[in-house]
């Protein structure tokens, strides 16, 4: 069998128990051959490898420890999609509707003449009806909704739009309606409710995650419609009054912003429902009178009556986590807010920042954009692949990743961050948090990165720096907030004077460069400082913080693993080994030699 061969070329060996014949089809578990990925295993006889054989056309493997990937041959196709390739994108027929299926429409508030207009049709191995979505005269997907139990599935979920995008055209003044369904959609348009679109899939829509990612992007057709959606000048949902609808409102608005958002309070909770029990008239009354989404910063007490009652029975949540246990003690992390940092140079600032923000996108599946012009894009997407895969891309390390395994951490590091760079002038911060915003709507971040704030373009003209930072502050905040972003905005101190003992010591929040306002304005603030005697061993000093269900002004210690770029806290074994490692510090520092030969006996 060639595929047996070719991998016994690239020395994968199956197996001694694999049985193999000339339709196998079967995943088995074999040794990496990568030389330095057995170099780097605690466990030396532990088969990493997962191989996928089909034979006699194709296997495809990946090893969870190196994260070694390929393939050989095509992948071919499934029973199932041979069956529906038959069909897919197939042109409607004219055939009528079964009457199962018509009065399956006839509940949901659709006629037999609104289905022929709509081009809808049946499947009947599926026993769907067929939605299909158009984008001028080419059909580009199909929804399939089953009429027995309502069961919903989407031909291409991978390349999912929003229904009926590609043919709204409104005017800048003009609302745009979102339906959560096709049908809803339809039942809409066809009662006089002009510009409607509605969710794919009833916004059920997962887009395909490669090997290393495993958190694919729910809201991807939010992302293929940014370009248009930048413009919408008001959006109202028509959403079910569900703990999902509710889920698909708040993310929505957080993209599309909330400040032009409305939400119609649907009289019997979704528009199909609202149809069938109390007809048209009613249903687009409810459009109609849709009510602006609150602002955070302006509410009345019946927006947040559930969480005053959740807050009265279990207390403020706090925020998620830092992924580090004793930071979380005294920090965790909350959309809309804004943390500001400071260290003196080679602190690890820009280090730990990328660390905690690492952890986010790897335990909460977090994403967001990067203002850090000092790293670049480049460097700073090699930086997170190092954290990603847990080995260094240093030519010189002797456990260097593989090119395939770093553009494989890279693909994951595309999937959660993205670079805001200005490449002709320095960029202002109002240039930045309209890119930040475009990349809330587009990609959904949830997380800024500003770093640093002296590499920000500044027009003074007559104003003092205090002055610019007082009105500058507010706008980050007022977009962290609408946008329910945590931003982190990285600040240099003002120069440090060394302390008696030499040493430099860790600042305050008010030695930060340029102004107070910085510390008074933040809703967090932290102070990065590494000493310079031990350079693997970084303090977290929490100075201010604004609520207290967040966290509480104190302290903690991590330690920095150099080849992979991540922090773990300091365990009290970690803590006496580093205390000795200063103590032999100092003793190289004051030449004593009896002291060093002591330490290095131990």
């Amino acid at each position: 069998m060639s595929i047996v061969q070719e991998l016994k070329r690239r020395n994968i060996v199956l197996p001694q128990d694999v049985y193999l014949t000339q339709d196998t089809n079967q995943q088995v578990k074999c040794d990496c051959p990568q030389g330095y990925c057995k170099k780097t295993r605690d466990d030396k006889n532990r088969t990493p490898l997962t191989l996928e054989l089909i034979l006699p056309d194709f296997a495809e493997w990946r090893c969870s420890h190196c994260l070694w990937s390929d393939h050989i041959g095509e992948r071919p196709p499934s029973p199932e999609e041979t069956a529906d390739s038959k069909t897919e994108f197939a042109a409607p027929s004219e055939r009528r509707l079964p009457a199962d299926a018509l009065v399956y429409l006839a509940s949901r508030g659709i006629t037999e003449e609104e289905a022929a207009k709509y081009k809808l049709d049946w499947d009947g191995r599926r026993k769907a009806i067929k939605i299909p979505y158009f984008d001028g005269p080419n059909i580009i997907n199909y929804a399939f909704v089953r009429i027995t139990d309502g069961v919903r599935k989407l031909e291409n979920p991978d390349n999912a739009t929003m229904y009926g995008l590609p043919q709204l055209k409104i005017g800048s003044s003009e609302p745009v309606t979102i339906a959560q369904r096709e049908l809803d959609a339809i039942v809409l348009m066809e009662r006089g409710v002009p510009h409607v679109i509605a969710l794919p899939n009833g916004g059920d829509v997962m887009d395909k995650a490669d090997d290393f990612n495993k958190e694919p992007d729910k809201f991807g057709y939010m992302s293929r419609a940014a370009v248009q959606a930048k413009d919408w000048f008001q959006v109202r949902f028509a959403l079910d009054d569900t703990k999902e609808g509710l889920a698909l409102r708040q993310e929505l608005a957080r993209r599309l912003g909330p400040g032009r958002c409305m939400a119609a309070k649907l009289s019997r909770g979704s528009v199909w429902q609202t149809m069938a029990e109390l007809g048209p008239d009613e249903l687009c009354t409810d459009i109609n009178e849709a009510k602006s989404l609150p602002i955070l910063g302006l509410f009345s007490v019946d927006d947040f009556e559930n969480e005053l009652k959740a807050y009265f029975e279990y207390g403020m949540a706090s925020g998620v986590s830092t992924g580090w246990p004793n930071v979380d003690k005294i920090y965790t992390v909350v959309p809309g807010q804004l943390t500001v940092i400071t260290g003196i140079p080679n602190s690890g600032k820009s280090e730990w920042v990328d660390a905690l923000t690492f952890n986010l996108a790897l335990n909460e599946g977090w994403r967001f954009a990067a203002f850090s012009p000092e790293n670049g894009k480049e460097a700073h997407t090699i930086k997170l692949v190092e954290k990603r895969v847990e080995m260094s891309a240093d030519p010189k390390s002797h456990h260097r990743m593989t090119y395939d395994t770093m553009m494989s951490g890279a693909r994951w590091v595309g999937n959660h961050y993205h670079f805001i760079e200005s490449l002709d002038v320095m960029p202002t911060l109002d240039w930045i948090l309209e890119k930040a915003k475009d990349a809330a709507l587009r990609h959904g971040i949830k997380g800024l990165i500003i770093d640093p704030w002296n590499r920000i373009e500044k027009t003074l003209g007559t104003k003092s720096e205090t002055d610019y930072v007082a009105e500058s502050i507010p706008k980050i905040l007022r977009f962290a907030a609408n946008q329910g972003v945590h931003v982190w905005l990285v600040v240099h101190p003002k120069q440090q004077q060394k302390d008696k003992s030499g040493k430099i010591p860790a600042p305050s929040l008010y030695d930060m460069a340029g102004s107070a306002h910085f510390v008074n304005m933040c809703d967090n603030g932290i102070v990065i400082h590494r000493s310079e005697a031990i350079d693997d061993t970084t303090e977290v000093l929490v100075r201010k913080v604004r609520f207290k269900h967040v966290g509480r002004r104190g302290e903690a210690k991590l330690k920095y693993q150099r080849n992979t770029g991540r922090y773990e806290p300091m365990d009290e074994e970690t803590k006496q080994s580093v205390a000795k490692g200063a103590e032999q510090y100092e003793a190289h520092s004051r030449g004593d030699i009896d002291a060093i030969k002591v330490y290095e006996v131990d």
